[in-house]
């Protein structure tokens, strides 16, 4: 918007939703205040408000999680379910009840019991523990058309190959160190006015007299006083 103003030309605005999206939050806050449930990352549920059923979403596998959007009711969770269930088949992993269930009907989240919830999500996770987060996403999620994705630690998160592709991460020297450090780059990239990294992240108290005296007021003397003291 400044750019428009100095220049009256717009520019390119290139936003990444996994660069910059909150969307794994969403219901975090909101599942405390609906139903006093506290969400958990690893081993975590959808928690259906209007009955309490708590629906699995985390799954084990070789390697750590996947979430799985094991659910029914409405589209496109049935066509996904479905076809999470076709692939367990194919392997002789689905029992002979999931094979029959009705997504539509029988796991709805409105209706159904927690029993019914407890047992799909058994049954599905003992596929999934025989397969490695990779093999569920690509051959699974994308192959497929299932609703499934890998729940990223940080070293995954780090050799993301998007991630790589749009050159995200960005070295930092730090003298202090006698190296350089990895720094996670721009949530946004605007073509005429893109972000900048000069600077590393100050150190613990670097910039307080900056900070404390030029900015805040404070005399020389209290300053001191603090910094004597170890408040800063």
């Amino acid at each position: 918007m400044l750019h428009r103003w100095d220049s009256g030309e717009g520019q390119h605005v290139d936003v990444s939703m996994q660069e910059c999206s909150i969307s794994p939050n969403m219901q975090i806050l909101q599942m405390w205040d609906v139903a006093r449930v506290e969400f958990h990352r690893s081993g975590g549920h959808v928690v259906v408000p209007s009955t309490g059923v708590r629906q699995p979403i985390y799954f084990k596998t070789k390697d750590g999680y996947v979430m799985v959007l094991l659910q029914g009711g409405n589209e496109p969770f049935i066509t996904s379910s479905r076809k999470l269930v076709e692939w367990m088949t194919e392997e002789g992993m689905a029992p002979e009840w999931l094979q029959r269930l009705d997504w539509a009907k029988d796991y709805n989240g409105s209706t159904m019991g927690q029993e019914t919830a407890d047992r799909a999500g058994k049954a599905v996770e003992k596929f999934t523990v025989t397969k490695t987060k990779s093999e569920l996403y690509i051959e699974g999620a994308m192959g497929r058309g299932i609703l499934i994705a890998p729940e990223n630690n940080t070293m995954d998160i780090s050799e993301d190959l998007q991630l790589e592709a749009r050159v995200y991460w960005h070295e930092i020297e730090h003298p202090e160190l006698n190296t350089t450090l990895r720094y996670c780059g721009p949530f946004v990239r605007m073509s005429e006015t893109p972000i900048q990294y000069r600077l590393r992240a100050p150190l613990v108290g670097e910039h307080n007299r900056e900070i404390y005296t030029d900015e805040l007021g404070f005399s020389q003397e209290k300053f001191n006083a603090l910094k004597k003291r170890g408040i800063i």
